[in-house]
Formats: structure tokens, C-alpha cells, sequence
């Protein structure tokens, strides 16, 4: 089952994708939007129409990161 969207905050979203970020830093993989959405319990597109801001930083974040 997925998370309530409505009751997850941005600030929330973006703690836990700051965190990825970390992980990906020290194991030297590409941060996803993908992969953040299934930490949060969310689909692919959900996550994509509930926080399209930051899913578009990420897709920046993964295509400038070199792995």
C-alpha cells in the first residue's frame, strides 16, 4: 500500500532525498527519483505529480553526476 500523500510534508521529502544524496556521494551511484519515491512509499508517478520541483532536480542531479 502506498503512503498518504497528502500527508507527506516537502520538507520530509527533501530531508529523505538529501540523505540519498549522501548515500549515493559515498557509494558513487546516480541519485532516482525512482528510488527515493519507493523510500517514501510512493509510485513512480505519484511522486512525479506530487513533487515535480524536486523530482526535476533530481533528474538534473543524476544527468550532471557522473558515477
Amino acid at each position: 500500500m502506498t503512503a498518504r500523500v497528502s500527508e507527506l510534508p516537502e520538507a520530509l521529502v527533501r530531508k529523505r532525498m538529501n540523505e540519498m544524496l549522501e548515500t549515493c556521494q559515498r557509494t558513487n551511484t546516480k541519485p532516482s527519483v525512482l528510488k527515493l519515491a519507493q523510500q517514501l512509499g510512493l509510485s513512480n508517478t505519484t511522486f512525479r505529480r506530487r513533487f515535480p520541483d524536486i523530482a526535476r532536480e533530481l533528474g538534473t542531479l543524476r544527468s550532471s553526476t557522473s558515477p
